[in-house]
């Protein structure tokens, strides 16, 4: 007598393989114009700040800019694909910083800072960047686009952008 081993698929991870597949296969059927990925639409409930807010050049330690989704917030985001920082370069365009990505992880693209982020679970999704010392390089409009999908697998891209500006010690 042959017993045959009866395979049973879990949908929760079935779901997550259909939804994954889905991304990868919408990213090459359409193409976001540079200019239009770092417009600020507001749409979706995630913040961008940088912190300690007063920075003053070659003196302020310990400076961090994070994206991230509001914990508790009504966001249309299933899961995410990857959250993404861009500083605008002054001769115009954007320079990637950093990136968390859902398959491959983190990644720093600036040796001068150092990146951390969690991607895995959507309330608690976010990217930081932190610089030891507020330089010259520190300043500037940064942008964060959070990429993913909703639950019926529509691409969702959401942009923010913010300035750093180093604090005018002139009045003190």
């Amino acid at each position: 007598m042959i017993y045959r081993r009866k395979r049973s698929i879990q949908m929760p991870g079935y779901l997550y393989l259909v939804a994954l597949t889905l991304t990868f296969w919408s990213k090459l059927v359409t193409h976001a114009d540079d200019a239009a990925a770092h417009k600020n639409f507001q749409r979706f409930p995630f913040r961008v700040n940088y912190r300690p807010v007063d920075l003053v050049k070659e003196k302020t330690q310990n400076v961090s800019l994070k994206c991230a989704i509001v914990p508790n917030s009504d966001h249309p985001f299933l899961f995410l694909d990857f959250i993404l920082i861009s500083k605008e370069h002054p001769q115009g365009g954007w320079v990637d910083v950093a990136q968390i990505e859902y398959l491959s992880g983190l990644k720093s693209f600036d040796k001068s800072i150092t990146a951390d982020g969690h991607i895995d679970n959507v309330e608690q999704a976010y990217l930081e960047i932190q610089w030891p010392l507020a330089v010259e390089e520190t300043f500037g409009i940064y942008s964060c686009i959070v990429h993913g999908n909703d639950k019926d697998f529509k691409i969702l891209e959401e942009t923010s952008e913010i300035e750093i500006k180093p604090h005018d010690c002139k009045g003190m």
